[in-house]
Formats: structure tokens, C-alpha cells, sequence
């Protein structure tokens, strides 16, 4: 469950700010916000319009990432199929990361800033697994497809790592019944 938590946050922020917008003012949004990234300070109106891109960022992210990680455990695996889409995905995967690099650049608050860049280089670490990955499955090289699939759950266990107290300060801020509603209210609308 651990490696679901950066994922289960980005459906939360997602809905806190576009589902469930209308329940919370802006103020509040930036309340909830500033608290659950632990920033220091409150943060700006700008940063909060750049976290919430970042999250939607995030959300496309993980849309693209699924069926990689789905079709690679698919056991009638046609390999030269997975690998030619999965190349087209690490692309918008690639484009994606860097817009995240940019927004994350423009954040005013420090400890937010650094926890989007930390968010971000892991997804540059699980992007590069991932294109390992598609090389080691080409090459037929199980040993290097091992190695690489490891370093794509690591990824995903470290981005894990760092949401988790992010999901758990939402969870005092807003209570478990809004972040668990804002979650099934994602996951309805997948």
C-alpha cells in the first residue's frame, strides 16, 4: 500500500482543489495547503495556482505511468508492442516532468519548492528506470530488467515515502472522511 500513497495524494489535492473547490474558499485552500506541505509561512495565492498545476501534473503522470507498469505485468506480454508504446509514453512522461520543473522553480516557498523538486526528481529517477526497462525487456536481458524494475519501485516507494506525511497532515487538517471522500470521488471519475 505504501507505493499507492503518493498516487492516493495526488487524488486528494486534486479534488480539494477542482472537485471540491466549491466547499472550501481560496483562503482555506491555502490554509489546508500551507499546512499539509508543512510551508513555511502561508503560502501565496500564486502558490497555490502553482501546486495545484503541479498536482494535475502529477495526476497525468500517473494516468500515463499506468498502463506501463499494468501491461509489463500482463502475462500474454507481446514485448515489441509494450516497448513501442511504452517508448511514446516515457516521451509525454519526459515533457511532462519538465513542467514540473519549471513550476516547481517558480514556488516562493521554500520548503514547498523543495518538496515539488524532490517530487520531481524522482520522477526523473523512475522515467530513467523506466526507460531501462524498455532496453533491458529489447535486449532480453533479465538481469538488467531486474535491476531496472528495482530502481522504478524504489522510485515509487521514495515518492511514497515523501507523501506520506503530506497525506497525514491533510488527514488532521480536513479529516480521514474528506480525504477518503475526495479519494473515492477521484476514483469514480477514473
Amino acid at each position: 500500500m505504501k507505493h499507492n500513497k503518493f498516487w492516493i495524494l495526488s487524488l486528494v489535492l486534486l479534488n480539494l482543489i477542482n472537485v471540491r473547490a466549491f466547499a472550501y474558499t481560496e483562503n482555506e485552500l491555502i490554509d489546508i495547503y500551507t499546512y499539509a506541505y508543512n510551508a513555511s509561512g502561508l503560502l501565496t495565492k500564486a502558490d497555490l495556482k502553482l501546486i495545484s498545476k503541479f498536482e494535475n501534473l502529477q495526476a497525468d503522470w500517473n494516468s500515463i505511468l499506468k498502463p506501463v507498469v499494468l501491461g509489463l505485468r500482463d502475462p500474454n506480454l507481446d514485448s515489441d508492442l509494450w516497448a513501442e508504446n511504452t517508448r511514446k509514453s516515457l516521451r509525454e512522461l519526459e515533457s511532462i516532468r519538465g513542467r514540473m520543473v519549471i513550476i516547481a522553480a517558480q514556488i516562493e516557498n521554500n520548503p514547498v519548492k523543495s518538496t515539488l523538486i524532490k517530487i520531481s526528481d524522482l520522477n526523473e529517477d523512475i522515467l530513467n528506470a523506466w526507460v531501462d526497462v524498455v532496453s533491458a525487456l529489447e535486449s532480453r536481458n533479465q538481469e538488467a530488467l531486474r535491476r531496472a524494475s528495482d530502481l522504478a519501485r524504489a522510485g515509487a516507494q521514495n515518492k511514497a515515502i515523501l507523501a506520506g506525511p503530506i497525506v497525514r497532515r491533510l488527514r488532521e487538517k480536513i479529516g480521514d472522511d474528506a480525504v477518503n471522500g475526495a479519494i473515492e470521488r477521484a476514483l469514480r471519475g477514473l
